[in-house]
C-alpha cells in the first residue's frame, strides 16, 4: 500500500480511537474506504466504536461494509470489544443490529 494511503488510514484509525467522530466523518466524506482501515492487532474502526460513541457514525461504518464480526488478531469481534470495554447499550445494539446492506 502506498505510504500516503497508509498515513491517511492510520490517521483515521487514531481519530476513531481518540473519539474524534467529526474527523472520521470528514475522512469518510473525502472518500476514505473504512473497510481497509486497521489499527494495532488488526482492529477495525468498529473495534474502537465505544470510544467514538456516535451512533450515526457506527451505522455509517456498518453501511460502508465494516463488519462488526470480523475478528482482530486476538479473535475478538467489535461487539466483544465493546462489551468488554463497558460500552453503553446503544453502542452495543448499533454494532449488533443489521446494517442497511445486510
Amino acid at each position: 500500500m502506498p505510504r500516503q494511503i497508509r498515513t491517511v488510514t492510520h490517521h483515521m484509525f487514531l481519530a476513531a480511537a481518540h473519539g474524534d467522530a467529526a474527523e472520521v466523518h470528514r475522512l469518510l466524506d473525502a472518500g476514505v474506504d473504512p473497510r481497509g482501515v486497521r489499527g494495532l492487532q488488526c482492529r477495525s474502526l468498529l473495534h474502537v466504536a465505544h470510544r467514538i460513541g456516535d451512533l450515526a457514525l457506527i451505522r455509517r461504518l456498518r453501511a460502508a461494509g465494516v463488519d462488526p464480526l470480523t475478528p482482530d488478531s486476538y479473535g475478538w469481534s467489535a461487539v466483544r470489544a465493546a462489551e468488554t470495554a463497558g460500552a453503553p447499550a446503544p453502542v452495543i445494539d448499533a454494532l449488533r443490529t443489521a446494517a442497511p446492506n445486510d
